[in-house]
């Protein structure tokens, strides 16, 4: 009993003091862009590339460096959460270096070893992230804008928008403080924090766009972090360390997949992002980015958005991005493929504990041990689709066989059965 109470003591204390340690860490805010920045950029007509000195950061580097190092050195790393402590603190100690490095090559380096880059592998050691965006952009290039439905239709301000989320949300966390404010400093259309969600300001949004907001920004990003905060010991699990982006990011978008939010405006738009990041690895520079996404139907203002998000604290001349972009849909994959075979293990309880606070799909199975030792509570803020998980379950289990059908075959039948009935042609009775 006394050496569990000792363990339970340094748990939270350390838990504790990667909260403080992290407080001043704010990588979005570190490589935002003022609006002066675009303004110029149109100034010149788009033919300059755009210059930012970025201001120092918010704490000083090397002590914060020691900072993560002595609590690493404090914990065991044969214990498994420990273990999760440990690498958490690693997490953070390539998140420093990696704004230690803003404006330079080695930036990028330390953002591929965070997030990750175009042509890293999944768990299958075969498909790369990039060969996923070109899938997706074949999938979705048969597609006119008059296929995506009249949904899509951007008819709401960002402050109606802001009125119509908060509701929403009100009524999904009840008793919780959670607000939806209206800001100028953003880059992208909306982003989360402890319990606020911002929204840019001057853009217009669909009502299936404030939808995906609830699920992506609210249910998710919001609700983790509330059940992380709600933790006995591990209150770490409140805050977004990087090495948990990808996941989060992952199941925000199994969210909106789940919560049938998701929509081929959204889905292109992932896609773009990995195409644009590749792009910049190998060279393209933010003018080639900003064409790229003109060319894929973005407005002006979006377009440098889009490239402003690829090359923030990077190399706007190129070869060096920000590849958080990444995340989105390598993490869905994994996040999917994690539910795929958590389903058919007849492990429901680590779907649900994927919302117990911010943490990567390996912390899963720890989590849910250790919460039968008083460790880790349960979640107590999970969106519909995990509170009634029939249809889930059901889809996941049919996933998982089709995965066995050899779908080149298929796709040669049924291939051969457009064409002819297109054609006017007839098929034997029986053909294959």
């Amino acid at each position: 009993m006394r050496s569990r109470a000792r363990l339970r003591r340094l748990l939270r204390d350390c838990s504790q003091a990667i909260v403080r340690a992290q407080k001043p860490i704010r990588i979005l805010s570190a490589l935002h862009w003022p609006n002066s920045v675009q303004e110029v950029f149109f100034r010149h007509r788009a033919r300059r590339l755009p210059h930012h000195d970025y201001p120092p950061l918010r704490f000083a580097p090397r002590g914060k460096l020691r900072e993560f190092q002595d609590i690493r050195s404090k914990l065991d790393g044969h214990d498994p959460l420990q273990r999760i402590l440990i690498d958490t603190c690693n997490s953070y100690l390539c998140c420093v270096r990696m704004l230690q490095h803003i404006g330079t090559a080695d930036f990028y380096k330390y953002s591929r070893d965070l997030y990750g880059s175009s042509n890293d592998l999944f768990v299958d050691g075969r498909t790369t992230n990039l060969e996923l965006a070109q899938h997706f952009d074949r999938m979705l290039a048969g597609f006119t804008g008059s296929d995506i439905g009249e949904h899509i239709s951007s008819r709401y301000s960002a402050e109606q928008a802001a009125q119509l989320l908060q509701r929403r949300l009100r009524r999904y966390f009840r008793d919780s403080r959670v607000k939806v404010q209206v800001s100028n400093k953003l880059t992208a259309n909306a982003a989360a924090g402890s319990t606020t969600i911002k929204i840019k300001r001057g853009r217009m949004f669909s009502g299936r766009a404030i939808e995906q907001l609830e699920h992506h920004e609210g249910h998710v990003h919001v609700g983790t972090t509330m059940n992380g905060r709600h933790q006995p010991v591990l209150k770490f699990l409140g805050k977004g360390a990087p090495r948990t982006t990808k996941y989060q990011e992952g199941l925000a978008v199994f969210s909106e997949f789940m919560s049938q939010t998701m929509d081929l405006q959204r889905l292109r738009s992932l896609t773009d992002r990995i195409i644009a990041i590749e792009m910049a690895e190998q060279g393209a520079d933010f003018i080639d980015l900003y064409h790229y996404f003109l060319d894929r139907g973005h407005g002006p203002e979006q377009a440098f958005d889009n490239a402003r998000r690829v090359t923030r604290g990077g190399l706007v001349q190129g070869h060096a991005p920000f590849t958080k972009d990444i995340c989105y849909l390598d993490g869905v994959i994994r996040v999917w493929n994690f539910i795929r075979v958590a389903i058919k293990m007849h492990r429901p309880e680590f779907v649900r504990f994927l919302f117990v606070g911010k943490l990567t799909l390996e912390d899963v199975p720890i989590l849910v041990h250790k919460s039968q030792e008083d460790l880790v509570n349960p979640p107590q803020h999970v969106p519909p689709w995990i509170k009634d998980m029939h249809f889930m379950a059901a889809s996941m289990s049919l996933s998982t066989f089709l995965n066995r059908i050899q779908l080149d075959a298929v796709e040669r039948y049924y291939d051969r059965v457009f064409r002819e009935a297109l054609s006017g042609g007839e098929r034997s009775p029986g053909g294959h």
